[in-house]
């Protein structure tokens, strides 16, 4: 039966002109995806190939020395998370994107280089939408972004790879990692994400209150009443409309326009009609072919015979120069008359062009144009604000002349605006309060099937000096890995193994909250075996319950928890050693890798036996 396609999911990755991976291509599925192999078959390099099209720095060291530049592809089923929708539009993204570009042979091209298609699976017509992210990677450094088929820059391809995944790892300060997100996190978990907006929007109302009564304070020791009159009278005279700068900008360039076409016109009318021009020069020519051929005629007689004719009078013997310069000026003067006859319509047509230059006009939006930029400077705006700086003197005149009113209803508004921040920000405390002794009694309880029993998480809150825009304090998450040592933030205070599983245990408690659809996890088995490695990977399994979750390991317990196992190895192809990606769909070749990770190289008949009771625990 074909996989059911998971939303949000990574789908494909293709990776070409990477170190050890001239062409490699593979697909991934949904639930708990494990990848196993010896140390130096490159499971750290295909992260990094992942890391880069996710808008990781450009390491050109990865970049294989056969190839100029190195090209990762990877395609995701579209979540269509109000996240990423809102990202796409911001940025002026297709939503939407068909897989990557193929050549009429169906194979992939990267830097010159033609290399076998990956394998797709069959799209069933009831899939999701994809997005495609491609990062091209040069030896120069240089880098091509393309997102659903549309250019963009590595800043905002980190952005959209943010929303997509989360990798999770002792070497990786990403996902919970980041403190500035705590925060965040907390309101996600405490389902208070809504209010928390609201207090940040309060926040700026009131921010924005405080402002204005402090500049109106500041109007009233300062301001002149006379000087904003004769401010407010110069802009009601000039009378500045919305976007009436770039109105102006497009009717000057179209004046500037005509009146160089008028120029060239009348140009043409010179050179044509004018005193010396084409007309009087052909004219001219007309004339004195005329006059040629006249003399010759007066020379020689009125009908002087063909030069050619060997039966001609003897008495026009030596006149055979006029008789050939007579055909010739004959040719010379109908190419002129014809000549005549297309300047004649060149010119009538030159005449029927009706095209007027209007320079008082264009010198009265000119000098509009330019008063109105002089005002802008005068009162430090754009042209397009002048309206509204407008409004903003005639409420400050009247405010002047109404101060004690003015100041009450500033001070109403101020006062409003932040007993309603105030509420908000109190109901928010007390939810992220719960949320904190809920999220730590949930943490509690994973640590010590995690084998950390005397590890310890704490949601570490601390009151703002003053209020800000994300409430009445900052959350930060510390832990301690021993009774009586104090608390340090998570990635401060665990060694790896330890770190991977802090955070484990919080991707766990935040559950449905982690909007992330796929997670990976790097060497989260580092440092701890047996029944620890087991515990991790039962709980891994369980997490992938509701999303994709990959993970590179070391450890044959955890790689038995897979839904899927794929093995990285080396291969000798075309005379050189390359990384292949190779599934283990048949129940004794995840036996077999099991095995080896269990044994070592010699797999024995125990370690298979071994691992078989892995993979059915």
């Amino acid at each position: 039966m074909a996989e059911a396609y998971f939303i949000g999911m990574l789908r494909e990755l293709r990776i070409n002109g990477i170190v050890l991976m001239p062409a490699l291509a593979t697909t991934f599925s949904r639930g708990l995806t494990v990848l196993t192999g010896e140390t130096g078959a490159g499971k750290s390099i295909v992260l990094d190939a992942l890391g880069l099209v996710l808008g990781g720095r450009g390491d050109t060291g990865l970049i294989d020395s056969s190839s100029s530049a190195a090209l990762i592809v990877a395609v995701f089923d579209h979540p269509r998370t109000p996240e990423v929708i809102r990202f796409l539009e911001s940025n002026n993204l297709p939503q939407n994107a068909a897989p990557p570009d193929t050549h009429s042979n169906g194979a992939a091209t990267t830097a010159g280089r033609t290399h076998p298609p990956a394998h797709s699976p069959a799209r069933p017509a009831s899939a999701p939408e994809k997005l495609v992210l491609r990062r091209l990677l040069g030896k120069d450094g240089r880098n091509k972004v393309l997102i659903n088929e549309r250019l963009a820059s590595v800043q905002v391809l980190r952005g959209l790879g943010r929303l997509l995944v989360s990798v999770e790892g002792q070497f990786r300060q990403l996902g919970l990692l980041d403190p500035d997100e705590h925060g965040r996190w907390l309101d996600r978990y405490a389902e208070s994400v809504e209010l928390a907006d609201r207090v940040a929007l309060c926040f700026g109302t009131w921010v924005k209150a405080a402002r204005t009564l402090k500049t109106f304070e500041h109007q009233v020791e300062t301001g002149d009443p006379e000087k904003l009159r004769f401010d407010i009278a110069e802009l009601a005279n000039l009378d500045p409309q919305p976007d009436e700068d770039n109105q102006l900008q497009r009717q000057i360039a179209r004046l500037k326009q005509t009146q160089e076409l008028a120029h060239c016109l009348q140009l043409l009318h010179t050179i044509i009609d004018g005193g010396d021009g084409v007309r009087t020069q052909f004219g001219s020519l007309v004339q004195t072919t005329g006059r040629i051929t006249t003399l010759i005629q007066e020379a020689v007689g009125e009908t002087p015979p063909n030069p050619t004719d060997e039966t001609g009078p003897a008495d026009h013997e030596g006149d055979e120069g006029f008789f050939v310069a007579a055909q010739n000026v004959q040719t010379v003067a109908a190419a002129a008359e014809r000549a005549m006859i297309e300047i004649d319509e060149a010119s009538l047509a030159l005449h029927g062009i009706q095209l007027e230059y209007d320079a008082r006009l264009h010198t009265e939006l000119d000098d509009r144009y330019h008063a109105l930029r002089a005002a802008a400077r005068r009162h430090k705006c754009t042209v397009s604000e002048l309206p509204s700086e407008r409004e903003r003197m005639q409420l400050m005149l009247e405010g002047l002349t109404k101060i004690t009113e003015t100041r009450a209803k500033l001070k109403a508004t101020l006062e409003v605006a932040q007993k309603q921040y105030s509420a908000l920000a109190k109901e928010l405390s007390a939810k992220r309060a719960q949320a904190i002794e809920s999220l730590e009694a949930r943490i509690a309880t994973e640590l010590p099937v995690l084998k950390m029993a005397q590890a310890a998480f704490h949601v570490e809150s601390t009151k703002n000096e003053k209020p800000q825009a994300n409430g009445l304090e900052t959350m930060r998450f510390v832990a301690r890995t021993n009774p009586g040592a104090a608390f340090s933030p998570i990635d401060k205070v665990a060694s790896g193994g330890e770190l991977s599983r802090f955070l484990l245990a919080l991707n766990l408690a935040l559950g449905k909250v982690v909007t992330t659809p796929t997670l990976i996890f790097d060497e989260i088995d580092s440092g701890v075996g047996g029944a620890t490695a087991h515990a991790i990977g039962k709980r891994l399994r369980d997490l992938a319950a509701g999303r994709q979750v990959i993970v590179v390991t070391h450890s044959p317990q955890v790689a038995a928890c897979g839904h899927h196992h794929v093995k990285v190895l080396k291969r000798m192809i075309e005379e050189r050693n390359q990384t292949a990606l190779l599934p283990l769909s048949a129940s004794t070749d995840r036996v077999h890798e099991v095995a080896r990770m269990l044994s070592g190289d010699e797999v024995t008949a125990e370690a298979e036996a071994a691992a078989e009771r892995l993979l059915m625990a």
